[in-house]
């Protein structure tokens, strides 16, 4: 009986070894699954490719550098206008690598990704300058597709590409306006209506559906100090009488003009200066004493209206500050009729 028990009780030992050892194997098999899933496998190294869309302030068309081992292409400058020959051009720059070479001598190509009949040249050159790797970029014209410029290295011949696509980009926003502008700021006279036609442009005179629309915001700034006008007809005198108060443009904005925007034209109808300005005129006393209330007495600071003007998808904002003067000129009148 007791060897019995002491066979069983082996016979227990053993199991739960096997069972122990089972379970080791399983969390091995299981841990080898996880990590070949989540562990990183390493490859060979790839040939370096980056993209970069070109830096454009105010272009007519897009670029995309694609790079490989040995040599890169970056924008240099954004893109400007030539508005005399109406082209657009930007300066880009090959990098040959190591920066050690020896020879960094590249050329420079241009062609249609995918052949056309035209000569590519009507539309984009490319022009090497004195600068080293470095050339500049011209388009003459609208063009539809992509053109390949190509950088080679002598070297080697490592090489590396710049797509450029015409998209109808806006080199800034154009304003044409029958108001007074004295090289800061736009001068309204009192009691008229002005217009501001604004619209984005290009060299091209051909904009993307996409760069047409525009956003505009009027902001109000500037506050002056206000006090009761008193005139005494006794003494036939004007005096202040010490209720000074500080008024902000933005509070009395509709009293001293109202602008408006709708399909690219911002309408301004003013009202009066704020030089002008006071709240109501009384008479007293049978009408020998007057009096304003509110009245300007002097400014704080510069009261004026700053209207920005935005295109949202190409992020060129145009401000104009607007001031109702009542020295400029608002209006004409003349006789209707005429009966001899």
């Amino acid at each position: 009986m007791k060897n019995e028990l002491q066979q069983h009780k082996k016979s227990d030992s053993v199991k739960w070894i096997l069972t122990l050892v089972a379970f080791l194997l399983v969390g091995v098999t299981l841990g080898g699954i996880l990590l070949g899933v989540f562990t990183p496998k390493t490859t060979e190294k790839e040939s370096v490719q980056q993209e970069q869309e070109a830096s454009i302030n105010n272009g007519g068309y897009v670029t995309d550098f694609i790079n490989t081992e040995g040599i890169s292409l970056f924008s240099v400058t954004p893109m400007t206008y030539s508005t005399t020959s109406g082209t657009a051009s930007q300066e880009i720059y090959a990098a040959v690598r190591p920066a050690t070479a020896v020879n960094k001598n590249i050329t420079w190509s241009v062609a249609w990704k995918e052949e056309k009949a035209e000569d590519v040249s009507q539309y984009i050159t490319v022009t090497p300058s004195s600068e080293e790797n470095q050339a500049t970029v011209t388009c003459y014209k609208p063009f539809e597709g992509d053109i390949v410029i190509t950088a080679t290295t002598e070297e080697g011949g490592f090489t590396a590409q710049c797509v450029v696509q015409f998209l109808g980009y806006p080199s800034g926003l154009s304003v044409e306006t029958n108001a007074y502008f004295d090289g800061e700021k736009y001068l309204l006279g009192a009691g008229g209506d002005f217009t501001f036609n604004v619209a984005p442009y290009n060299a091209f005179n051909q904009l993307g559906e996409q760069y047409k629309n525009l956003e505009v915001i009027f902001s109000f700034y500037g506050t002056f100090t206000a006090d009761t006008y008193n005139y005494n007809y006794s003494t036939q005198t004007w005096s202040w009488a010490g209720n000074e108060k500080t008024i902000s443009l933005d509070s009395i904005k509709d009293k001293i003009m109202t602008p408006t925007y709708a399909d690219g034209c911002i309408t301004i109808s003013t009202k009066q200066a704020v030089e002008d300005y006071y709240d109501q005129f009384e008479y007293m006393d049978g009408g020998r004493t007057r009096y304003y209330t509110d009245k300007f007495k002097e400014a704080n600071s510069e009261c004026y209206m700053l209207v920005t003007i935005t295109q949202p998808e190409s992020y060129f904002v145009k401000q104009l500050k607007v001031v109702v003067d009542n020295t400029r000129v608002a209006n004409i009148d003349m006789m209707q009729t005429m009966i001899f």
